[in-house]
């Protein structure tokens, strides 16, 4: 699992990491580095336009439009005009120059329609932003949001705040993040005009034990941690061997959520799955999965009580029971006696949420 982390502890880890002796520079250096081998994975065969900012992330920018161009990329690089820049930043604008690579300067009408084959990497501005975007910066926003092009922010969407409510329709509108290393709160949770195809976090060379200093009670689940969740099935194992989950789910109306959650639980390796459902759903469950069991309600419609019985190992409940009094008081019946693991879903939780009580 990754950690997700304010930028404030991210800030706190970047600073752990060049006290331990890697400098900003190459910090920035292993950055663009582990952009570009997560861009090329997605992106072939485009032209590339890089909008870069006076900061550090426009640092990033830079180096990311070098790397590409060296990896034969046709890149066009913008620099957003400003009274002064980031010591990394010009460090990484004079290791261009050097080059004979143009970097034009943004101003108002420098900024061209990019066609559906562009991909606008957006190196504006990262997480040093704490307010609302402005003037220029505002326009090169709406700018790069009206293009036919992919957008792919650096770190983060330019634009985007720590706290929404300080934020304004001008924010870069990302297809994809490639974020460095840490999850970013603010990049886990939805909020206008921000709806990324997919989130990335390669490794830069951060300090780990700064990371693992840093509390949080919020986590990424990655691939890895799921395998290693998975019981290995042996020669001689059989459908004892993966415990037995009984499934609360749907009503006349909803059955088909029933019979979405029972396949899912079989798919994921349960032993036995018994779905308790309405009674006029036997014909529906025996037909649609014969391999799962199943307990008939006494009732056609709704769910009206649930016997919880010690051969079962984990319980589901929740998906189309609907919010009926009677199927209510059958989940709290079934809450106050369940002795095995459970998990609430759909209409369970909505349930709980009218009875403040229980």
């Amino acid at each position: 699992m990754k950690k997700i982390l304010s930028r404030e502890a991210v800030r706190r880890v970047d600073a752990a990491t060049i006290a331990g002796g890697v400098t900003g520079i190459d910090l920035m250096e292993s950055a663009a580095r582990a952009f570009v081998q997560t861009f090329r994975a997605f992106h072939q065969g485009v032209d590339v336009t890089v909008v870069c900012g006076p900061g550090n992330n426009g640092g990033d920018g830079l180096a990311i439009a070098r790397m590409l161009i060296d990896t034969g990329i046709k890149v066009t690089v913008y620099l957003l005009k400003a009274e002064r820049y980031s010591d990394d930043c010009e460090t990484n604008l004079n290791r261009l120059r050097e080059r004979n690579i143009d970097v034009h300067v943004i101003d108002r009408e420098s900024l061209p329609m990019l066609k559906s084959n562009h991909v606008l990497v957006d190196a504006l501005y990262g997480t040093g932003l704490n307010k609302p975007l402005s003037g220029l910066a505002e326009d090169v926003v709406r700018w790069m949001n009206n293009q036919a092009a992919t957008r792919v922010s650096v770190d983060v969407p330019s634009g985007m705040t720590e706290i929404p409510e300080l934020e304004t329709d001008a924010m870069v509108n990302a297809d994809r993040v490639i974020a460095f290393e840490i999850p970013r709160a603010e990049l886990m949770i939805p909020r206008a005009g921000y709806n990324p195809i997919g989130i990335h976090f390669p490794e830069i060379g951060l300090d780990k034990k700064a990371i693992a200093l840093e509390s949080t009670t919020s986590f990424v689940i990655e691939e890895s941690d799921v395998r290693n969740k998975l019981k290995q099935r042996r020669l001689f194992d059989h459908k004892y061997s993966f415990g037995h989950a009984l499934l609360v789910a749907g009503s006349e109306k909803t059955f088909g959520a029933a019979l979405l959650a029972t396949g899912a639980a079989l798919r994921s390796g349960c032993g036995l799955v018994t779905l308790h459902g309405v009674k006029s759903g036997a014909v529906a469950v025996n037909t649609a999965l014969p391999e799962a069991m199943f307990s008939p309600d006494n009732h056609d419609e709704i769910i009206t009580g649930v016997e919880v019985s010690d051969r079962y190992n984990a319980i589901g409940v929740g998906c189309g029971i609907g919010r009926a009094g009677e199927t209510a008081h059958a989940l709290m019946d079934l809450l106050t006696h369940c002795n095995v693991p459970c998990v609430l879903d759909a209409d369970a939780l909505n349930i709980l949420s009218e009875h403040h009580a229980w």
